[in-house]
């Protein structure tokens, strides 16, 4: 309202009842299942009990499971519950890589909320020099021999080895080098005798990961000079070593920079 012409404006806002759904963690492997989905309904009807359909759809297929969400107050909010295993849906798994979105009442218009997760074969999507990369795949058929190559950004291959599926999985471990090339790497599995699952052929395992310069040097103090006299020459012997334990090579990198700190308080005493 305008006080002086006393002329006034009216609009019309509509308040809705929010729904919300999370997934944590995000990120994971073949055959992980340790997924929290919680959804939760704030500023629902009093007294009122709700029920989320909450659908999983991976690049492969999809799976559904209902949830009743618990009534926890009689103001309207506050309405959640959670499932904290892919295991907690009927036939829910996740033996193939890519995104997973996860949807709150999924209909053929859309949903009320939406987040997603993804699944891949490594442990990380980037690593160190030195670190080492775990390779892990599921929903093979057991007893099926599976090879993993892992291809340097330059398309050669850096490492490649065959492990039989036990139980329908394999992993696999790889050292990253001091020397290894930074950038791009491919992973890829295949089955060894050409039968592939049928979710397999259709979203074939393959994933991309960054290899980057070694993390933070530890510098350990080997020897250390006993007190001495101002004026005197002291020394001081330690060990350079990168993140898996090896000893500094200085040969393997440009450039290397250490620094330190001294103080010497000074007693009332001091001269």
């Amino acid at each position: 309202m305008d006080n002086y012409t006393k002329a006034n404006g009216t609009a019309m806002f509509t308040v809705l009842t929010k729904y919300f759904i999370s997934v944590s963690p995000a990120y994971g492997q073949e055959g992980d299942t340790d997924f929290t989905i919680c959804t939760n309904v704030t500023g629902g009807e009093k007294n009122t009990v709700y029920v989320a359909n909450v659908t999983v759809v991976n690049p492969y297929n999809s799976f559904s499971e209902k949830v009743d969400l618990s009534n926890t107050t009689t103001n309207g909010y506050g309405y959640n519950d959670t499932l904290t295993s892919i295991t907690d849906f009927s036939g829910g798994h996740t033996n193939v890589t890519g995104t997973y979105y996860v949807y709150f009442n999924l209909t053929a218009t859309g949903s009320l909320a939406t987040t997603s997760f993804f699944i891949g074969l490594t442990n990380a999507t980037s690593y160190n020099r030195f670190e080492t990369v775990n390779v892990k795949t599921s929903g093979w058929d057991p007893g099926q021999n599976v090879t993993v190559t892992i291809k340097y950004p330059n398309g050669t291959v850096a490492y490649t080895d065959t492990a039989n599926a036990t139980s329908g999985t394999a992993n696999w471990n790889w050292s990253i080098g001091a020397s290894a090339p930074l950038g791009t790497y491919t992973v890829t599995l295949v089955n060894a005798t050409g039968e592939l699952p049928e979710c397999k052929m259709a979203c074939p395992d393959e994933q991309t990961f960054e290899v980057k310069a070694a993390g933070v040097l530890t510098v350990n103090i080997v020897t250390q000079p006993t007190d001495k006299m101002r004026t005197e020459t002291t020394f001081m012997v330690f060990n350079v070593t990168y993140p898996d334990g090896s000893l500094f090579n200085a040969t393997l990198l440009d450039e290397a920079t250490v620094s330190y700190t001294t103080t010497q308080p000074l007693s009332k005493t001091s001269p």
